[in-house]
């Protein structure tokens, strides 16, 4: 379980690797035992898409990008106008936005201010850091109480998150905070992939703390019908 008030940073080196399915389900499971609310944090800046995984309009209104833009990142009255909510959850959503005159404003220091901000009005900041690692996210995953790293089986996969691995903890992100969690999203094959445990050994021996199951029907199902696994497959191993 997450503890109160904590910050999990959701990433990946290589884009499609579940972090926005990830992210979302896990801001849903936690905003059920949240007495002060859990917030999902879409930092995915060029390409957000948590709000697909979870059944919600795009955004229009600016989001983050806004916030950055007015330099209100540190009001929580400003933020809480731009949270959005599913229609079937207490989970609040910080989105991102398409709007081409907004992108990519915020700097490192404005979302640890941000971050910050959330952090004292909800028991759990789920971040969705996308792909890859960037200076404007750098500083909000070395703040992080927890860092999830999303991987599928590849050993090409495996390659890059180790590389990322590295890169997080020369930048001070301690290991002992960083996780994997593997993502099965293509039918395992014994000459292409490692198992679980080679992983973990290349990886440091960091622990994993979930596997997703491949699914080809239940996933695609999901993203189809616009409903969160958490509510369209809850008993899917």
């Amino acid at each position: 379980s997450v503890g109160s008030s904590d910050v999990v940073a959701v990433i990946s080196p290589s884009g499609g690797a579940g972090v926005s399915l990830i992210a979302a389900n896990l801001g849903l499971v936690l905003a059920m035992e949240a007495q002060k609310g859990t917030v999902l944090v879409d930092l995915d800046l060029k390409s957000g898409s948590t709000h697909e995984h979870l059944g919600m309009a795009q955004s229009t209104d600016g989001g983050i990008a806004a916030l950055a833009a007015a330099d209100q990142m540190r009001d929580p009255e400003a933020i809480t106008q731009m949270l959005k909510r599913p229609t079937y959850s207490a989970l609040a959503v910080l989105p991102t936005t398409q709007r081409m005159d907004l992108r990519c404003g915020a700097t490192g220091a404005q979302l640890d201010d941000l971050v910050s901000t959330l952090r004292s009005d909800f028991d759990h900041v789920v971040v969705d850091c996308g792909k890859g690692v960037f200076e404007s996210t750098l500083r909000v995953i070395a703040h992080a109480d927890r860092v999830l790293l999303v991987s599928d089986l590849a050993i090409p996969s495996i390659h890059r998150a180790r590389n990322m691995l590295r890169f997080l903890t020369s930048n001070g992100v301690p290991i002992a905070r960083i996780q994997l969690v593997v993502n099965h999203r293509r039918q395992p094959s014994p000459a292409d992939s490692l198992s679980p445990e080679e992983i973990s050994r290349l990886l440091n021996f960091i622990p994993i703390a979930a596997e997703i199951p491949y699914s080809p029907e239940v996933i695609p199902s999901s993203l189809g019908t616009a409903q969160p696994l958490v509510i369209s497959a809850p008993t899917s191993h």
